[in-house]
């Protein structure tokens, strides 16, 4: 296990979590409600839990492009991500909660000034 939480540079960057998830997960540790373990492609998972208490969920990621999807894709993205299989999560209203609970922090818009871009991934 990995608790992101507590070190999250020094673990992101060290642990084996691949270089293309690591910009999701440092986005992940830093939000402040709840809890989210992410299980790895490869095996083992990354835990990251914020300072509040809070909906505590669950994510496995099937396929590492999830994290581009996400990055890049904004909810689009996400929700795209979920339906070809990319990722997966035993409940998805509990997953939902998290994120709504972090609402503030989170964006579900793809990045500006990437215009057609979000559509590639």
């Amino acid at each position: 296990m990995t608790e992101a939480a507590l070190v999250p540079e020094t673990v992101l960057e060290t642990d084996g979590v691949p270089l293309m998830l690591r910009p999701v997960l440092r986005r992940l540790a830093r939000l402040p409600v709840g809890a989210l373990t992410v299980d790895l492609p490869g095996g083992g998972y990354v835990r990251v839990r914020g300072s509040q208490r809070g909906p505590e969920a669950s994510l496995r990621l099937v396929r590492l492009r999830a994290a581009r999807r996400f990055l890049l894709g904004g909810a689009l993205g996400f929700g795209e991500a979920f339906v070809d299989g990319d990722w997966d999560t035993p409940d998805l209203t509990q997953l939902l909660s998290y994120f709504l609970a972090n609402q503030r922090e989170v964006s579900f818009e793809p990045p500006a000034g990437l215009g057609w871009l979000p559509r590639l991934a």
